[in-house]
């Protein structure tokens, strides 16, 4: 039976995804959430928030890191990393305190939302099976445009940080004053996220 696609389309393929399965440039990038999930820690039993985070600019660009969020601690470090998080992806902390929405719901509302982050590799990574390379990580979240684009960068870089990103309000920022709107959870009693 003929093949569907020919090798050189094949070949294609395989070299386009061996670019993007390359280990992650250490250092400060513009994310994407990807997808978000809950799953249960097979050790502990306990649930979790699994984020697949992806490059959204630069040289390596759609490239994949997994950042995973523990809401159901109640230690003050993962729940201060949950906060962070929060903030970088520019939901209110007041539709936690005020919503008290599901790991479900929390997923959902991280959906497409920007962030920059710091690639880093943990003191007890794993080595990547395809790469043969530590495994990366990511921490220190912060709101997308943070990061200082390299000179790789594509001419399309990430505002600086302070500027406005589209699709994104970040009120506290210096270029953009707080604006006084009615609260739209006061009257409608939801969980879904004000944003």
């Amino acid at each position: 039976m003929p093949a569907t696609t020919s090798w050189a389309d094949k070949l294609k393929i395989a070299n386009e995804g061996a670019v993007k399965l390359q280990p992650l440039e250490l250092g400060e990038k513009n994310f994407e959430v990807a997808k978000a999930e809950v799953r249960q820690s097979a050790a502990s039993g306990n649930s979790y928030l699994s984020i697949q985070a992806k490059v959204i600019d630069g040289p390596q660009a759609n490239a994949r890191v997994f950042y995973r969020l523990f809401p159901e601690s109640n230690k003050s470090r993962p729940l201060a990393e949950v906060v962070r998080f929060v903030q970088a992806v520019g939901i209110s902390t007041d539709w936690l305190a005020s919503s008290n929405p599901s790991l479900d719901e929390m997923a959902s509302a991280f959906q497409g939302r920007k962030f920059t982050a710091e690639v880093y590799i943990e003191d007890d990574a794993r080595i990547d099976d395809y790469t043969e390379a530590p495994q990366r990580s990511i921490r220190n979240p912060k709101p997308q445009g943070a990061a200082e684009p390299t000179p790789q960068d594509t001419a399309a870089s990430a505002p600086s940080f302070g500027q406005s990103v589209p699709g994104q309000n970040f009120p506290n920022t210096p270029t953009a004053p707080p604006v006084q709107t009615e609260d739209p959870w006061s009257a409608a009693k939801t969980s879904e996220p004000p944003f």
